[in-house]
């Protein structure tokens, strides 16, 4: 009787040591991992405003002054995007706009933008995935003698675009 409790103990403990060994034994699993980037596009002229002021002229009658704004841009897109500019409304006669910009890295100058108006126009193409801090936008405003004194306003729009 001894002999038969102590062998059956013995069995429980093997049990028990069996079932402890499963519970601790190492189990592996696998997950997904999924991951998005988003497109981002964020083009920033730095300067709220650009002053213009015709102070004087030319023997020929003509009037200039050039300035200087900058821009920063951050692109990722897949695609190329480009950059067109326009006026919210055209400039007042016998006065002229003209617009040049520093293209980001490994895109197009497509050239200066003389006579700006209102219809979006290119100034650079071929931008891709680029992070630009303060390239520059050289502006010319240019007036002729004929060009009604006074102060006038216009909004510049730039815009980013496939």
């Amino acid at each position: 009787m001894k002999n038969s409790v102590l062998i059956r103990r013995l069995a429980l403990s093997v049990v028990t040591a069996a079932s402890v060994a499963r519970l601790t034994a190492a189990t592996t699993d696998t997950q997904q991992l999924n991951f998005t980037i988003n497109e981002v596009i964020d083009f920033d002229a730095i300067e709220a405003a650009v002053n213009f002021t015709i102070g004087s002229f030319d023997a020929s009658g003509n009037g200039l002054d050039n300035k200087q704004g900058h821009y920063r841009l951050l692109c990722n897109a897949n695609a190329a995007q480009k950059i067109t500019i326009a006026l919210d409304s055209a400039m007042p006669a016998n006065t002229a706009l003209d617009v040049n910009m520093v293209p980001p890295g490994g895109a197009t100058h497509v050239g200066p933008v003389n006579n700006l108006g209102t219809s979006p126009t290119d100034i650079i193409t071929g931008i891709n995935k680029v992070n630009v801090a303060a390239n520059d936008i050289n502006y010319t405003f240019r007036a002729t003698v004929a060009a009604a004194t006074g102060n006038f306003t216009r909004v510049i729009t730039f815009s980013v675009v496939p």
